[in-house]
């Protein structure tokens, strides 16, 4: 705002501040303490280069500063990423154990009571102890840790309950040697600070288990049991003790069950400062003793003493007292003390049985001698031999003794042998190759019924056997039939004819001599296949024949093409074609018939192809650009951005990073039909109007500040350029048209020297870019 009194107008300056870019980076980690981490990108998704602060660390979770590379006409932030390093923890379980060898000892839990998921190995053994390892599935931050079950004989260390204690008191090392003479060590360090759990681990080789005591810091109180049990399962269980030997009420879950070991939970009573308390009862499992059956006995055999010791080991007695007259059931009675079940076995006492067997049929002299069972009918069937050996050719009497050892008698059985007849048959045929024959007869002429074999075949000679009805006693017989070969008719090949010809009627001879007639009738409009059946003459023997007429068609054939202007000619059977329209093209086909071809050209305008940037001129870079589509008759774009970025949308923005050298921009816009237009436009980089126009100059004949003109560095155009000064009446004293030369000071039409003073000036000059003219008006002191 000029100094009131002068004759000046206001003046305007815009300061451009660019906004700082953040670098855009993708979050990384998190990592498991003690991971390799990769170094961090140097250079953000958003392409701007810098580098990370401090040094990666893999133990401790840490935020990372990245700091960008100063380059000259970049505005960019710093940006921070936080690395979470999450610690490794030790899988907690509640321990396992222990079991008698042989039990059954359910999964471990895959699932830590601190929640870490993972595998057990090896597999149970129920047989010895063993240390299974907990491997954390992959992706947890977690160590392995481990477990041993034992198996018996293992023995429960017994220690006499330490403390309670109070805060910060003295306490003395655990005993080392359990009051059941087990020596280990314990674990973790004493903790004279809070309530501790701690672990007495036996020293090896010793068959027991681990046990903990828990020593109380005060407040708290560990309630004390007496351990209870083992029992055989369905054993009586008395109630669980609801007051502990250090006066804790309170109740024990989950409900008493004497079927499985179980670890049983005492929750003390509520207001007592006590903490819980388990108990694990080994339920042993109920063992059958197992016995190996005794065989069936018959009436009145001697029967041994059944053994007092089972075959796992179970001894007892058995009742009742042993009967060689009857099946009975005897019961086995474990010994107290063992934890078995009761057990029965029932010995089978056999009555004598006689052999029963179906009755041979009489067979033919001759005949394959039947095999007599060597098992009878019988439920039990009795097995046994027979004797003599078995006769085909005279009637015999045969004696069954049953094998030793079954209860059962001898029996006989009486097979009868018949006489053989020959059937007797009239000759059949001869035939003509594929002619029907009616069958053989099923029975001879003196009575004989049965089988021929094989099937009859028309095609060739044949020797058939016939085999008598099974039973009969008869011999077989055979039958030979001639077949005779049938000739096949010759014909000369006729054809091929165009559809709708003329075709001469099929010759009813046979070049070899075999007349008869053709079928179907001749057929001008299709290729058919005709069969020559011959006349049928006594002794002659002929086979049908076929023939094929090829009728070849007369087409037309008609499709369109849809051609962009771009593609044009078109070329089609070697002719090109520039417009749309139908045109025809003719061939010949095999058999000398004519085919058309008739194609239907149409021609597919190219899209008219157009857009509009939201900008004419990048003043900044990074900038977001706009673009407006105003193409007509395309269904599908592709933008091409000059910077190596892409886009398929219809009305894109994006954002240019570079823009100093400008960009070119180019749509392609297809069409349906397939028909791509293009178009470019150009944005140039208008660095902006820089000038500057001083208040104050000295025409005083030094070599300093001798004359008035503005200094432009660039967004002009020199030559169109005005400078006038006027005089404080409104006077032009002085107009000029080259930016390079300047006020002296002088008056230009008298060339007189101007007196100090004030001047106005009107400054005109024309941005080469925007195409705008622009005119700047001040005041400037003249002083000598």
């Amino acid at each position: 705002t000029p100094t009131a009194g002068l004759c000046a107008t206001t003046q305007t300056m815009s300061i451009t501040i660019t906004l700082n870019t953040s670098p855009l980076f993708t979050q990384v980690g998190p990592y498991c303490s003690g991971s390799t981490i990769p170094s961090l990108l140097s250079t953000s998704i958003n392409g701007i280069t810098g580098t990370w602060s401090p040094a990666l660390s893999n133990t401790a979770s840490t935020t990372y500063t990245f700091s960008p590379t100063l380059v000259a006409g970049q505005c960019n932030s710093t940006q921070t990423m936080n690395i979470t390093i999450t610690p490794n923890i030790t899988p907690l379980f509640t321990q396992v154990g222990p079991y008698c060898s042989g039990a059954t000892i359910p999964p471990l839990p895959t699932n830590s009571i601190n929640g870490i998921t993972g595998t057990w190995s090896p597999v149970i053994n129920n047989t010895s102890t063993t240390t299974y390892t907990f491997t954390p599935t992959a992706g947890q931050c977690g160590t392995t840790q481990i477990m041993s079950i034992t198996i018996t004989p293992n023995i429960t260390p017994l220690f006499t309950q330490v403390g309670p204690y109070c805060s910060g008191a003295t306490i003395p090392p655990l005993a080392t040697n359990s009051t059941n003479s087990i020596t280990g060590t314990w674990s973790p360090a004493i903790n004279n600070t809070s309530s501790t759990t701690y672990t007495f681990t036996p020293t090896a080789g010793q068959c027991a288990t681990t046990q903990t005591m828990s020593i109380t810091i005060t407040p708290n109180i560990t309630p004390l049991f007496t351990q209870v049990g083992p029992y055989c399962s369905g054993a009586t269980i008395p109630p669980l003790a609801t007051n502990s030997t250090n006066s804790i009420t309170g109740t024990w879950s989950p409900a008493i069950n004497n079927t499985s070991s179980t670890t049983y939970t005492f929750t003390p009573t509520a207001s007592q400062c006590a903490t819980t308390q388990t108990m694990s009862i080994t339920i042993t499992p109920n063992i059958t003793p197992l016995f190996t059956q005794v065989s069936p006995y018959c009436i009145g055999a001697t029967i041994s003493s059944l053994p007092t010791s089972s075959i796992n080991g179970i001894s007892g007695t058995w009742s009742p007292a042993i009967n060689n007259t009857a099946t009975t059931t005897y019961t086995f009675t474990p010994t107290a003390g063992q934890c078995a079940t009761i057990t029965t076995l029932s010995i089978t006492v056999t009555p004598n049985v006689t052999p029963i067997f179906s009755a041979v049929a009489a067979i033919c002299s001759g005949a394959t001698a039947p095999v007599l069972p060597t098992s009878s009918t019988n439920t039990p069937a009795i097995t046994g031999t027979w004797s003599p050996a078995v006769s085909n050719t005279a009637t015999t009497t045969y004696t069954f003794t049953p094998t030793a050892g079954q209860c059962a008698t001898t029996q006989t059985m009486n097979i009868v042998i018949s006489q053989n007849t020959t059937p007797t048959f009239s000759q059949v045929g001869p035939f003509c190759s594929e002619a029907s024959i009616s069958p053989l007869p099923t029975s001879s002429t003196n009575g004989i019924s049965g089988t021929w074999v094989p099937a009859i075949n028309n095609t060739a000679t044949t020797t058939y056997t016939f085999t008598p009805t099974a039973g009969l006693c008869a011999t077989t017989q055979t039958m030979s039939i001639t077949i005779t070969p049938n000739a096949s008719p010759l014909f000369t090949q006729v054809g091929p004819f165009c559809s709708g010809g003329t075709i001469s009627p099929l010759p009813t001879s046979s070049t070899n001599g075999i007349s008869g007639i053709w079928s179907p009738a001749i057929n001008n409009a299709a290729t058919t296949t005709y069969t020559f059946s011959p006349t049928l003459i006594t002794g002659e023997c002929a086979s049908t024949q076929t023939m094929s007429i090829i009728i070849s068609p007369i087409i037309t054939s008609t499709w369109s093409e849809v051609v962009c202007v771009s593609e044009l000619p078109f070329l089609w059977n070697g002719i090109s074609y520039n417009g749309a329209g139908i045109y025809s093209y003719y061939t010949e086909t095999a058999g000398g018939c004519d085919s058309t071809a008739i194609l239907n050209l149409s021609i597919s305008p190219t899209p008219l192809t157009s857009f509009i940037p939201s900008i004419s001129l990048f003043t900044e870079s990074p900038q977001l650009v706009a673009f407006t589509n105003t193409t007509v008759g395309a269904s599908s774009y592709s933008w091409d951005f000059g910077d190596g970025s892409y886009s398929t949308d219809d009305n894109p923005e994006h954002v240019f990073a570079e823009n100093t050298n400008g960009q070119t921009i180019t749509l392609f816009a297809e069409s349906s039909e397939g028909c791509i237009g293009t178009y470019q436009v150009s944005i140039e980089f208008d660095e902006g109007l820089v000038y500057y126009i001083p208040n104050t100059f000295t025409p005083d004949h030094d070599e300093y500040n001798q004359t008035f003109r503005p200094i432009f560095t660039s967004g002009f155009d020199p030559y169109n350029y005005e400078m006038l000064i006027f005089n404080r009446w409104g006077e032009i004293i002085f107009e000029t048209h080259d930016v390079t030369y300047g006020w002296d000071g002088t008056y230009s039409f008298t060339n007189s020297i101007c007196q100090d003073g004030v001047y106005s000036y009107k400054i005109a000059f024309k941005n080469p870019i925007l195409d705008e003219r622009k005119v700047v008006c001040g005041s400037v002191n003249l002083l000598k």
